[in-house]
């Protein structure tokens, strides 16, 4: 596959000329490109500022830095829509200038010798004026980009047709996309406004001083799970791990299996979880997962061999079916 270098990245703003006849701001969204058995063409995934059309696929020649270079590029195609200044035409003014000549052998009548002079200068000038929309700006810390994508909370990026994102730290990708949980990276498989097909991630960290169990939080928010939809089914796989900054012993636990609620909040796993310890330096660390009834959550509990500050990190990547 050919390696191709892109002037533009997501979230510039860009000036991007459409159908050889206007000029729009926007902002990238994606860079991709085409491979054909000829050639190999680079192209951007734009959003455009307010003029009604969304987001549009243009090619890498019609995007710039500025809106003069745009303009430069797109003159050739546009045709003049000012209001001209035209210097009316006056009427001529004809001066003659009579020079008798007489020859007094003749007796002839002297012929007039007529001068004209006529002016008559119009002059057009073209008026362009290109559509230029401020980016606008999204709430508090959190980005969105997309007809109808909206963000509350902090630290939020919602990219998407009416991507939403209502929990804090998380990342919704896709059309009619939807956040369920703190910390989390989520896409709508179908992008169906039904929000029954989703896949994504939950991260969780945490610092222990104690040798006892302790559960730890999406993103390290107090109280913030893995929260189990009604009506829905999530298989998953989380890697849990952590790592005594005073021995430096770590630890690395996998587990891997499904777990349910049903419509009356029974939240149970359907079949006993595979688990593997892939690292437990000294033996003592300790990792459990569990499915909470009460909180009607995924919930993972670690303990350190050492009441010294030990640093935990997990990551729970899912696929979900809800309805």
């Amino acid at each position: 596959m050919p390696s191709l270098a892109y002037e533009f990245s997501p979230g510039d703003d860009i000036y991007v000329v459409i159908d050889g006849s206007r000029v729009e701001a926007g902002t990238v969204l994606v860079f991709e490109f085409d491979i054909t058995v000829e050639t190999t063409r680079a192209k951007y995934l734009i959003k455009l500022n307010d003029s009604g059309e969304g987001t549009v696929n243009v090619p890498a020649s019609d995007v710039y830095s500025n809106v003069e270079s745009a303009l430069e590029a797109a003159q050739s195609f546009i045709t003049p829509t000012g209001t001209p200044t035209v210097t009316p035409t006056p009427i001529p003014s004809v001066t003659q200038s009579v020079t008798p000549s007489v020859t007094p052998s003749t007796g002839t009548s002297p012929t007039p010798t007529p001068t004209s002079s006529v002016t008559a200068t119009p002059t057009v000038t073209p008026t362009i004026t290109p559509t230029i929309t401020p980016t606008p700006v999204a709430p508090s810390s959190s980005t969105v980009y997309g007809t109808g994508a909206s963000s509350t909370g902090d630290n939020n990026v919602a990219i998407g047709y009416n991507a939403d994102v209502d929990h804090d730290h998380s990342i919704v990708l896709g059309a009619n996309g939807q956040s369920s949980r703190v910390g989390e990276i989520s896409n709508n498989i179908n992008s169906d406004p039904a929000n029954e097909f989703f896949r994504g991630e939950v991260g969780f960290v945490a610092n222990t001083t104690t040798t006892g169990p302790t559960e730890i939080f999406a993103a390290g928010e107090s109280n913030e799970r893995f929260d189990i939809k009604t009506n829905s089914l999530v298989t998953f796989k989380a890697k849990v791990s952590g790592y005594d900054t005073v021995t430096y012993n770590t630890c690395h636990f996998i587990f891997e299996g499904a777990i349910k609620r049903d419509a009356t909040n029974n939240t149970t796993f359907p079949a006993p979880l595979v688990d593997s310890i892939l690292v437990n330096e000294g033996g003592l660390f300790l990792v459990t997962v569990t499915a909470d009834d009460i909180n009607e959550a995924l919930t993972i509990n670690v303990t350190a061999p050492t009441t010294n500050l030990t640093k935990w990190v997990a990551n729970v990547v899912y696929e979900e079916i809800a309805f």
